[in-house]
């Protein structure tokens, strides 16, 4: 999405079959990523617990992620990683099931101010959503089932 970019939307996209992430962003601001369709990435089996997935953000970005399909990723579905700028963050109204590896469907890690709203998480590893190490969040209204490893369908750790 671009190092630092603002005002980035991605929006109607089909992120499918790519190497590590299929979306992924730095220092993104007022970001929106909203009705794609991100499955099957990170194919080629790099670390899932470090940087692989359907879509990962990384430091202090923030924006609207909502109403995605983030399916079949070899890591977490939807990751939001050191974003605490201070700034909303909202995921709201995603698909994200079948994600494999990683530490959850749904990971909102040493991040602020979120809003995880609506979503339906279902048949995720490990944890359906994980906040870690997270502060100012609100997680409400989702939709948690058929996590495998049963570690939590929601871990507020």
């Amino acid at each position: 999405l671009g190092y630092r970019a603002d005002n980035v939307k991605v929006i109607g996209c089909r992120v499918i079959r790519n190497g590590a992430v299929g979306i992924q962003g730095a220092l993104v601001t007022n970001l929106v990523v909203r009705d794609c369709v991100v499955t099957h990435n990170n194919f080629r089996r790099f670390n899932p617990w470090w940087h692989a997935g359907g879509i990962k953000i990384i430091p202090d970005s923030h924006g609207v992620v909502e109403r995605n399909e983030s399916a079949y990723n070899h890591g977490p579905g939807i990751w939001f990683d050191w974003c605490d700028s201070g700034r909303p963050i909202t995921i709201a109204d995603n698909h994200v099931h079948h994600n494999t590896a990683g530490e959850a469907g749904l990971f909102f890690e040493t991040s602020t101010h979120g809003r995880i709203v609506g979503n339906r998480v279902e048949h995720n590893f490990r944890r359906g959503i994980y906040l870690s190490a997270s502060q100012d969040t609100t997680v409400e209204g989702n939709t948690v089932t058929g996590t495998w490893e049963k570690r939590g369908a929601i871990d507020l750790s």
